[in-house]
């Protein structure tokens, strides 16, 4: 019973480290780090209310999220209110996040909301699956970048 406990916090810890190492992976320009922590292929959430998903290579989604924060001068991610579901080897993961996208200086594109990430576990550890952002305020340039985001995302999805 004491393992058991002792693995859930392990578990919980890992997860909690894998959705940092996602939000770090843009802000670091560090696209080596996502290529470890997600599966191949992974699901998109389309829209947080139909639940709707569509497959893309790992490989494409980081192309994709690279050509978009290439276009920032800097990104910064910050995540708290970590709420982690383990369920043996399948983890769901929900975390608010407050993105900023700087476009020079102190003007930036910010949105706020909550990332759900689902997570399995792999030999190489917790990985994610499938994830989507749910979206609760952002301003008129962060709703424009988006929307042109992801009539490019689409264009690309399985």
């Amino acid at each position: 019973m004491e393992q058991d406990k002792l693995q859930l916090i392990l578990d919980r810890m890992a997860i909690q480290e894998t959705a940092v190492r996602y939000a770090a992976g843009p802000d670091l320009r560090d696209w080596a780090l996502w290529e470890k922590i997600f599966t191949d292929p992974i699901e998109l959430f389309l829209s947080p209310r139909s639940q709707e998903t569509r497959k893309i290579s790992r490989a494409k989604w980081i192309e994709l999220e690279r050509n978009v924060c290439d276009a920032y001068a800097a990104t910064q991610h910050l995540l708290s209110n970590f709420s982690i579901d383990v369920d043996g080897d399948r983890a769901v993961c929900r975390v608010y996040v407050q993105a900023r996208h700087f476009v020079k200086d102190a003007d930036s594109h910010d949105g706020y909301g909550y990332y759900t990430f689902h997570m399995i576990r792999t030999d190489e550890g917790w990985k994610i699956n499938k994830y989507g952002i749910t979206l609760k305020a952002q301003d008129g340039n962060h709703r424009e970048n988006l929307r042109r985001t992801m009539k490019i995302v689409m264009e690309n999805l399985e």
